[in-house]
């Protein structure tokens, strides 16, 4: 009996397969990718599972981060860069 396995997780594997056999042609092992001709499933996600954060919550977020720091002054910028896109 054989399991049916999902679109994506067939997209990934042969993603990954493909990238082996790129790193063997370029290695010079083979010389030509097999798995370039092979053809994976459709499957386009319409709509993402990911909620997105209100105006509040991301605003809680920014302000939770220490600054202080060097490295809470990077979190802080980009974090703001990713909340202000959301906007857009």
């Amino acid at each position: 009996m054989q399991k049916k396995i999902a679109a994506p997780s067939v997209k990934l594997q042969l993603a990954a397969t493909r990238m082996l056999f790129d790193w063997l042609v370029v290695g010079q092992v083979l010389p030509v990718n097999p798995a370039n001709s092979v053809k994976g499933p459709k499957h386009v996600v319409k709509k993402g599972k990911t909620s997105v954060l209100s105006a509040v919550e991301a605003r809680e977020l920014l302000d939770s981060i220490d600054t202080s720091f060097p490295i809470g002054l990077r979190d802080r910028a980009l974090n703001g860069v990713f909340a202000k896109r959301r906007k857009a």
